[in-house]
């Protein structure tokens, strides 16, 4: 999603006075606008948040940047700010473990900035960083949809990662799918020929009609000559119980 700038609607002694009695969300709410623009007059007005930060020079581990790939080919959504970036995530109230687990796993730019909402589900959000920028690049275009990286790196944590994000398990016919419908037809093309190279798994790419909005949609399944390698190479990293339902 791409953000426009807006000024303040209120003058900035208002502002501050909203916004010292409010969380971000909550300001947002008062002010009838997004968060995102809340965060922009926070750092325009130069007032001091203990609820975001800036985690900008913080150097992430490969586990914390494969978890944050495969999130991105899943769920996973870095906003972009003025000058820098940030992930943000949203799951349903099944998945609130899966959830804690990533914000765990980025704890090092992970702030208080945590919450679950009226409807059930929880979202959480880290600080700005500058790996966020770089892999913001490499999955947006210039208009800030989503795209496939030029280069696709694939591992077991990335793989299991992308299938408990989008990942579904027919128990009835002991099939497994990964949902990709972000993803043009040509680059779940380049998925099948990736995940093939990577880790000798065929996957197909097939296609759903969406006659209401007449909108084609594509999702990856797996053979099932395959499940019991792509189990063997996904189980170890999928750790929260609340995704066990996406095994046998």
């Amino acid at each position: 999603m791409a953000y426009t700038y807006k000024p303040c609607p209120v003058p900035e002694c208002e502002f501050r006075e909203i916004f010292a009695k409010n969380s971000i969300y909550n300001t947002a709410k008062v002010l009838h606008t997004s968060q995102w623009l809340v965060q922009e007059w926070v750092k325009e007005f130069k007032i001091v948040n203990p609820r975001m930060g800036s985690a900008r020079n913080t150097e992430l581990s490969v586990f914390q940047k494969d978890v944050l790939f495969g999130s991105m080919l899943g769920d996973g959504c870095i906003a972009k700010t003025k000058e820098t970036c940030y992930y943000t995530e949203t799951h349903g109230k099944d998945q609130i473990g899966y959830l804690l687990w990533k914000k765990e796993v980025l704890s090092s730019i992970v702030g208080k900035s945590f919450r679950e909402l009226s409807d059930g589900r929880a979202l959480f959000s880290t600080k700005t960083n500058n790996y966020l920028v770089k892999l913001r690049k490499q999955f947006y275009d210039g208009s800030g949809k989503i795209k496939l990286p030029k280069i696709l790196r694939l591992n077991a944590l990335i793989l299991a990662v992308w299938y408990c994000d989008d990942g579904y398990y027919n128990a009835k016919d002991d099939t497994h799918f990964l949902y990709t419908c972000s993803f043009t037809e040509q680059e779940n093309y380049r998925l099948v020929r990736a995940l093939k190279m990577r880790f000798g798994l065929e996957f197909s790419v097939q296609r759903k009609r969406d006659k209401k909005y007449n909108k084609t949609y594509y999702y990856l399944y797996l053979s099932q000559y395959d499940n019991k390698k792509f189990r063997d190479i996904v189980c170890p990293y999928m750790v929260c119980s609340c995704m066990q339902y996406k095994l046998p």
